[in-house]
C-alpha cells in the first residue's frame, strides 16, 4: 500500500510540473482587442472544487472520488476523470462575457478535485465605464497582460489614455479628477470598473518603459463576473 501511495506521490509531483512548465510558458499573454468592441483575454488558471460543489459560473460538479478516478458531471453527463486528464468547459459567465475553460486533473481526494489549465475569456460589446471592483468577487479569472500603447491611445479595457512623455514622466490621461497623472517606469497604474453588461475589470500594471511616442505596460488583469 506504502509503494502504491509513494507512486502516485511522484506521478502527481510529475504531472504538475509539467502543468507548471505550461502556465510559465503563458505568461507574455496579452489582452487582443479587435476593431467591433471586443476583448480577448487568455492566461493560466488553477481550480478546485469541493465534493458535492460545482465550479462557480459552470455547471462542472465533482461528485466523488471511485477507485477509477474522479466522477465529475459536465452539461449534465457522466465524466470519471484521472489524474493528467482534460476538463473543458464553454458557457456565459454574463450577458457579454463568454469563457472557455481548459483544465486538466491535476489530483483529486475524497474532499476535492484540483485543477489547471486555461482560460480565454471573451467581452463583446466592451464600454469601459470607471467604478469599484468587489473585494471578493464570486467569478473571477486573473491573466497576466502586456500593453503597447501609441500615444493617444486608450489602454484596452479601460478609460485611460497615453498623452505622452513630460519632464515629470509618462502622463496618463483619463484619470479622476484630482488624480496624479504622472508616471515613471516601475510606477504602478491601476484602473477598475464595469467593462461590459455583466463582466468587470481591475488592471494592477507596471510601466515598463515609455518615450514620446508610447509606453509599455505589464501586470496582471482581474476579470469578474457581475
Amino acid at each position: 500500500m506504502r509503494l502504491l501511495d509513494d507512486h502516485r506521490a511522484r506521478q502527481r509531483a510529475w504531472l504538475l510540473r509539467c502543468l507548471l512548465i505550461i502556465i510559465l510558458s503563458l505568461l507574455t499573454t496579452a489582452c487582443v482587442r479587435n476593431d467591433h468592441g471586443t476583448l480577448h483575454y487568455s492566461g493560466p488558471t488553477e481550480e478546485s472544487i469541493a465534493v458535492g460543489q460545482t465550479l462557480q459560473g459552470t455547471n462542472v460538479r465533482y461528485v466523488r472520488e471511485t477507485p477509477d478516478g474522479a466522477e465529475l458531471w459536465i452539461d449534465d453527463q457522466r465524466a470519471v476523470k484521472r489524474i493528467g486528464d482534460f476538463v473543458g468547459w464553454q458557457g456565459s459567465l454574463g450577458r457579454d462575457f463568454q469563457a472557455d475553460l481548459g483544465l486538466r486533473v491535476v489530483y483529486y481526494t475524497a474532499d476535492k478535485v484540483q485543477l489547471a489549465g486555461t482560460a480565454d475569456l471573451t467581452i463583446n460589446n466592451a464600454s469601459p465605464v470607471p467604478g469599484a471592483f468587489p473585494e471578493k468577487p464570486i467569478v473571477a479569472y486573473r491573466v497576466p497582460v502586456t500593453y503597447n500603447i501609441a500615444r493617444g491611445d486608450t489602454i484596452p479595457g479601460t478609460t485611460l489614455t497615453y498623452e505622452g512623455k513630460t519632464e515629470q514622466g509618462a502622463r496618463i490621461g483619463g484619470l479622476p479628477p484630482g488624480d496624479y497623472p504622472y508616471r515613471q517606469a516601475a510606477d504602478s497604474l491601476v484602473w477598475s470598473g464595469r467593462l461590459a453588461d455583466g463582466a468587470l475589470l481591475r488592471v494592477d500594471l507596471r510601466v515598463v518603459i515609455f518615450t514620446e511616442q508610447r509606453i509599455q505596460l505589464a501586470g496582471i488583469a482581474t476579470l469578474a463576473a457581475g
